[in-house]
């Protein structure tokens, strides 16, 4: 196995090790923060679960989402529930 192929599957497991934990709860929820004009402001959303499947995917893949992470979310979710 080459390097880039060992650090690859590294970076797998550990955003594995991050975002599993998060996929066993019965919700999940977004917060968003913003400041503005000296103020700041606190938006705390539960996600359903098509947002939830997104929410994942870009946790696995950053801001760029593709077949493959929305896929591996789904899966992941499922999985999860199993459990």
């Amino acid at each position: 196995m080459s390097a880039s192929s060992l650090c690859w599957a590294r970076w797998v497991q550990e955003k594995r090790a991050f975002v599993f934990p998060i996929l066993q709860g019965q919700n999940h929820w977004t917060v968003q923060k913003q400041a503005t004009q000296g103020k700041t402001r606190t938006d705390i959303e539960v996600l359903t679960a098509p947002d939830r499947i997104d929410e994942v995917a870009r946790m696995l893949g950053g801001m760029k989402i593709t077949p493959q992470t929305l896929a591996h979310a789904k899966e992941m979710l499922q999985h999860a529930q199993r459990e």
